[in-house]
């Protein structure tokens, strides 16, 4: 079994999960159904532009739920959406 599978497993449709910069290929896709929360260094427009310049394929690119600065994930403001898909 390759890792994506046993993260997907483990976690079920019906778990909870982060992912940090999952980018252009999460593991654990909204679109599929998975309750993830996505931590990215950028909002999805600005992953969209910075990928697909380098010739990416950006569809499976999700919302981002919050921006990570560098500092303490303790702080990141969940409240409020970075970018919709």
């Amino acid at each position: 079994m390759d890792f994506r599978k046993t993260i997907r497993t483990a976690v079920g449709k019906n778990g909870r999960g982060i992912e940090i910069g999952a980018s252009y290929s999460p593991i654990l896709p909204k679109a599929e159904g998975y309750k993830t929360l996505v931590v990215d260094h950028a909002d999805a427009d600005g992953l969209r532009s910075k990928y697909a310049a380098i010739g990416v394929d950006v569809s499976r690119l999700e919302t981002v739920d919050a921006i990570d600065d560098g500092g303490e994930f303790r702080q990141l403001d969940l409240t409020a959406r970075a970018s919709t898909s």
